[in-house]
């Protein structure tokens, strides 16, 4: 008898787990995805002064021969990374009159779970990226469109793409709290209005990968008022597409938490269709004519398609091939694309940036057609 109320109770237990991690993950149960926003918006970047930063003349040439030297420089309160602590840019001087920004890649968080363990938005990826010294961050590859640029690496710490201005509180049960601070677009400002005092430049390009690519869509006004000068951006895997099917990356969902919309001018909201960010891009291209956007991504990338916003990579292709000719048919000589068959993800700071080949049109000669205003639209069929 005892064996077979202890057998019972085993089942009746087994089932109550099973039904618990059922409503966990629906969220069903109280406390659980909760989402509070703790400030509306950080702050106005700027507000904020950069007078405490160094004098970008006095950085010594980077004449590497192979990789980069770099510059750490912390920046000014109130900027901070994602935990509220002081964080930082790299910035390597080059020869030339001509600067490139670049936003670091590395997830998204908008829930507890997706900030404190399914990404690693939180911990800055500068020390993993830059060993690499492939890509464009390599001054000693003749072909680099950018060996003898100034280099601005803004590493990735606020799990918000880059595009945020907010802080939010997320909570599973009693204990498990975090605050994050999404305030990559903040600190993104400050960092180019530092630059933009330093001296003038010839070009300007700004591009990112991933995450980073995302924040070129909401960076992209505000470098080419911060410049005031044309602006080229390179958007390295970022697609500017959103969720239909994972909740935690939604329109919504994304909006709510990393506050973005307050970001974007007066205007850019009606540019929005069907959710997808990328429209955005439309505002900046109509308010500034001679200011170019250029897109690569892999056809069924399974990091952005399949992973984040759970798409079969067939479907993936369809979403992004469909939405990338929709929004070309308004603005064919100034939005283009690489992209090529493949299920990778990402190529600026890798040796697959002088690999990757469409029409025998390498991506690096995409990229420096696109900085020499001759840009290529490039679709692998």
């Amino acid at each position: 008898m005892v064996d077979s109320r202890l057998e019972v109770a085993g089942v009746i237990l087994l089932g109550c787990f099973i039904l618990i991690g059922v409503l966990w993950g629906m969220g069903y149960i109280a406390g659980l995805q909760e989402r509070g926003v703790v400030q509306e918006t950080y702050g106005d970047p700027y507000e904020v002064s950069t007078s405490s930063l160094p004098d970008l003349d006095n950085f010594p040439v980077d004449n590497s021969e192979g990789g980069v030297d770099w510059e750490k420089v912390t920046l000014p309160d109130p900027c901070v990374d994602g935990e509220n602590t002081e964080t930082y840019v790299m910035v390597s001087k080059g020869s030339s009159d001509n600067v490139l920004f670049y936003f670091e890649g590395g997830g998204g968080g908008t829930d507890y779970l997706s900030s404190k363990f399914m990404t690693v938005t939180l911990n800055p990826r500068f020390e993993y990226t830059k060993k690499k010294n492939g890509g464009v961050f390599n001054r000693g590859r003749e072909q680099n469109p950018f060996r003898d640029w100034t280099y601005v690496f803004v590493p990735y710490g606020t799990g918000d793409f880059q595009s945020g201005n907010r802080v939010m509180r997320y909570s599973r049960f009693p204990g498990m709290e975090m605050t994050v601070h999404h305030v990559g677009y903040f600190n993104g400002v400050v960092i180019q209005r530092w630059v933009e005092n330093q001296r003038s430049f010839d070009k300007v390009v700004l591009a990112g990968s991933s995450a980073g690519g995302y924040g070129t869509i909401t960076h992209f006004n505000s470098t080419r008022e911060i410049f005031d000068q044309p602006v080229t951006v390179i958007n390295d895997a970022g697609p500017g597409l959103l969720s239909k099917r994972a909740p935690d990356f939604t329109y919504s969902t994304t909006s709510r938490s990393w506050g973005y919309e307050n970001n974007l001018p007066e205007g850019a909201l009606e540019y929005l269709e069907d959710n997808e960010p990328i429209y955005y891009v439309g505002y900046t291209l109509d308010e500034y004519e001679n200011s170019f956007y250029g897109f690569y991504e892999d056809k069924w990338d399974v990091v952005i398609g399949s992973s984040l916003l759970r798409y079969a990579p067939h479907e993936f292709a369809r979403v992004l091939i469909g939405t990338t000719n929709d929004f070309r048919e308004s603005y064919p000589d100034r939005f283009v694309r690489f992209i090529p068959k493949g299920f990778d993800h990402v190529s600026l700071w890798r040796k697959r940036f002088y690999d990757l080949e469409i029409e025998n049109v390498r991506m690096y000669e995409w990229v420096d057609n696109l900085i020499h205003q001759k840009p290529d639209d490039l679709v692998e069929e």
